[in-house]
């Protein structure tokens, strides 16, 4: 996401309410979350607040998914611009996926 709000960005309780909120809104939930604020900008979680952009990766079973919560980051951050690209995970063994 390119163009953000960097003040956003450089939130940590703007940035965890905003991924949680993401979060509930397809019902799934946190595992384990780690934050950390640099000084003088900049938060590990997934953001470059300083160049106004947030990469973001959303793994789901569900195709829509993706695109909506990216919708919705993209109104959070106030992004002028994303870049999307899909990548298809392939699960299975590694004996599985030698026969393939």
């Amino acid at each position: 996401m390119y163009g953000c709000c960097s003040s956003v960005l450089n939130d940590p309780d703007t940035l965890k309410e905003t991924a949680h909120q993401a979060v509930r809104m397809i019902g799934a939930e946190i595992v384990e979350e780690c934050v950390h604020r640099f000084s003088p900008v900049g938060i590990t979680y997934f953001t470059w607040p300083e160049l106004g952009y947030a990469a973001v990766d959303i793994f789901s079973c569900s195709a829509d998914v993706p695109e909506s919560v990216a919708q919705f980051l993209k109104s959070a951050f106030r992004a002028s611009s994303v870049r999307t690209r899909m990548v298809e995970r392939i699960i299975g063994t590694a004996d599985s996926l030698a026969t393939s």
